[in-house]
């Protein structure tokens, strides 16, 4: 597999070797990643990311399920699996969203969730324990709640290769910014510190 390597980015090379036009790429299929969030005496399931031949899928560690699917074609789903209060069975309801670029033609970025989360333990509750045994995943992302404030913002985005550049940050919080390039489209994820001035103490 090869990537184009767009011809206004950064490069190293080598002194005296001509610039590349495009990069022999080993996407891996199924890439895994998993968000969790721990506490120091708990690890929550937080937000899970795959790469798969199908598409990628975001879910989501809180009670019920929730995953967000976008497949090869561009089409794109939310998708919750929950319990009726009513009758204990289980139901699963899914949504249409608005389609993007088939993924194998995504250019520049694309945003696929942005959301606000609180760090309280009463609200990390809400979220199953994490265990390895739930993987094999290819990354874990480690979140501790004692070293971060009261709230966080994430957010995942596809990444045209090497276009990584043209993302935008927000200026008024710190960010923790991950990239991960062994699957295509590349994957980054933003972590905001919210109101880094309101830690727990």
């Amino acid at each position: 597999m090869k990537a184009k390597i767009p011809p206004d980015v950064p490069l190293l090379v080598e002194l005296g070797s001509a610039r590349p036009e495009e990069v022999a790429f080993d996407a891996k299929q199924p890439y895994s990643i998993a968000i969790v969030i721990t506490n120091g005496s708990t690890r929550r399931k937080f937000v899970y990311i795959n790469r798969k031949k199908s598409g990628i899928y975001i879910a989501h560690g809180s009670a019920g399920s929730f995953q967000e699917s976008y497949h090869p074609d561009g089409k794109r789903y939310w998708k919750f699996t929950g319990i009726n209060e009513e009758t204990g069975s289980d139901y699963e309801e899914v949504s249409d969203l608005p389609p993007g670029p088939p993924l194998d033609q995504l250019a520049g970025f694309l945003c696929l969730q942005n959301a606000t989360v609180v760090l309280s333990d009463d609200f990390l509750g809400n979220f199953s324990e994490f265990a390895e045994r739930d993987g094999p995943f290819d990354k874990i992302v480690y979140l501790d709640s004692r070293s971060l404030p009261k709230a966080v913002n994430y957010e995942v985005i596809l990444v045209e290769p090497f276009r990584y550049g043209l993302i935008p940050f927000h200026t008024d919080w710190p960010c923790h910014f991950q990239l991960f390039t062994r699957c295509l489209p590349w994957i980054a994820l933003l972590i905001y510190e919210q109101w880094p001035e309101t830690r727990e103490t």
